[in-house]
């Protein structure tokens, strides 16, 4: 489902609306999560999983645009797991600390926090790096195949 809007629309128009409706949403649906049945919190979470399912496909694309392949998969996996343990390591405790007096609104507050410097960066920083590298790339694996061809009929 992301991958034809985010060709249609753009990573970067995509990635920011995406975030940005998870910050927005995300205080009226701490405060809904105490008022709501089962299946209206099924649907508060609906909304934030289908925003973050557009936020994950746009992660993966933009590693392929931010490093070279030489480095990809090490720096993609770094920067990642580096986020998510400062991030969503320290979520839940502060999630526990800030919501202790009952109400839901500190943890949607920091969501809705988090979420707008997270669209901030995604519009600042997607589409901004030149992609030359990503055609050095092709050009490197272009005249790669024929040895690869070639090793394969020798053998």
């Amino acid at each position: 489902m992301a991958g034809p809007v985010i060709d249609k629309l753009g990573m970067k128009r995509v990635a920011v609306t995406s975030i940005s409706i998870v910050a927005i949403w995300a205080i009226p649906a701490f405060l809904l999560f105490q008022r709501v049945d089962l299946l209206g919190a099924c649907f508060i979470v609906a909304v934030f999983a289908v925003c973050l399912g557009f936020n994950a496909v746009v992660t993966g694309l933009s590693a392929v645009q931010l490093f070279p392949s030489q480095v990809r998969g090490t720096a993609g996996a770094l920067t990642y797991n580096v986020a998510y343990g400062i991030f969503g390591g320290t979520a839940p405790y502060l999630a526990t600390w800030a919501t202790s007096n009952g109400s839901m609104l500190p943890a949607g507050i920091y969501l809705a926090a988090f979420g707008l410097l997270g669209a901030v960066a995604a519009a600042i920083g997607i589409g901004s790096r030149s992609l030359d590298f990503l055609s050095k790339d092709l050009e490197k694996n272009a005249t790669l195949a024929p040895e690869i061809g070639a090793h394969e009929a020798s053998a």
